[in-house]
């Protein structure tokens, strides 16, 4: 089992001189000396078709599959969204005075399509 080091606050310069030297070596020995440019990824032009195949292949299919459902996914319900008030308000209509029963969900949707207006809201705008 190995012995516990405790430090006292006696021991902090000596440690901050140590780190010093040792980072103050580190710095010295790794040294920039220079950049290189890469010069045929520069000269090579890149096209919207090379920048897209790639996605449609092996390592990146299984991730656009997921990207493009979820996109989907995503406009879709946000329509459905639109369409909620009114498809919950004639739901409870139906329920509380039990005419249309039979209907589906775009007979109720289309029945709220014809409508007429709500002329004291439109003159309170």
């Amino acid at each position: 089992m190995r012995d516990q080091v405790s430090w006292t606050p006696k021991h902090h310069s000596q440690i901050l001189i140590i780190m010093t030297t040792i980072l103050k070596e580190a710095l010295f020995s790794f040294q920039i000396k220079g950049l290189r440019l890469d010069v045929e990824q520069l000269d090579e032009p890149t096209s919207s078709k090379d920048q897209i195949v790639p996605l449609f292949k092996a390592p990146l299919l299984k991730y656009t599959v997921i990207m493009t459902t979820l996109f989907l996914m995503i406009q879709i319900g946000s329509s459905f969204i639109v369409w909620m008030p009114t498809i919950a308000n004639n739901f409870v209509n139906i329920v509380e005075t039990g005419v249309g029963t039979d209907r589906s969900l775009c007979n109720i949707i289309g029945d709220s399509l014809e409508l007429p207006v709500d002329v004291s809201f439109e003159n309170r705008l």
